[in-house]
């Protein structure tokens, strides 16, 4: 460092010269003021300095945008996650609730055929009913009682089929639970034949006639008679 004139101190470079002169030694020296040079530096060293603060800044500022950025990925990523759970549990309830249809339609379509078979084995002991009352007037004379009892029987045994049919048909909610079996018990195959041969007879229309061939030799057998 050096001063000037004024008092002021500058840095300076010094260099300095040997000259042999008349055998004499003479030094000559260069003063180089670095002033500017310093200031220089010193202006490049703030800059770095204020560069390597604002790179810190930066630095920052980047890891907040990047935590922030991973924060709402993790919140995008449970968001997904969640509606793919919604998703499933709804295409789990469209599953079920098609099989509900599926099992209300069938349901009805039992229904529908249940109702239309009761209807139609309705119609049957009425028939024979009112047929054998429509006879029973005819027959008038002390002597054919016993016709008489034979229709009083064919009425009884189609009111008690009436009765039966009634109750299957008032056991629907039974039929939904899946709760009506086959009840197996012992009768006579060739009895049974001839019931229903009496019960259709009587609903034969003009040049119909019914045919059967029996070649069942067992007088009794294990099943549901209805």
């Amino acid at each position: 460092m050096g001063k000037r004139k004024s008092g002021e101190e500058f840095p300076f470079w010094l260099a300095v010269i040997e000259v042999n002169l008349d055998n004499r030694v003479l030094y000559t020296g260069f003063i180089h003021d670095l002033s500017e040079i310093k200031n220089a530096e010193f202006r490049l060293k703030a800059l770095n300095e204020e560069l390597e603060k604002k790179v810190v800044e930066r630095t920052y500022e980047l890891e907040k945008v990047v935590n922030q950025l991973l924060s709402l990925n993790r919140q995008l990523e449970s968001e997904i996650s969640n509606k793919i759970k919604i998703q499933l549990k709804l295409r789990e309830r469209e599953a079920a609730l098609e099989k509900s249809l599926a099992k209300e339609k069938e349901l009805g379509e039992l229904k529908s055929r249940f109702v239309s078979m009761a209807s139609h084995e309705f119609r049957t002991p009425l028939s024979t009913i009112l047929s054998s009352v429509s006879l029973i007037g005819r027959y008038q004379e002390t002597t054919q009682q016993p016709q008489r009892d034979k229709h009083i029987g064919k009425i009884k045994s189609s009111v008690a089929h009436l009765t039966g049919i009634l109750n299957d048909f008032l056991s629907m909610n039974k039929l939904e639970e899946g709760k009506i079996k086959a009840v197996n018990e012992p009768f006579n195959p060739e009895e049974l034949f001839n019931e229903v041969i009496e019960e259709l007879t009587s609903l034969l229309k003009q040049k119909q006639k019914i045919n059967i061939e029996f070649k069942i030799t067992t007088k009794e057998v294990v099943s549901d008679k209805k």
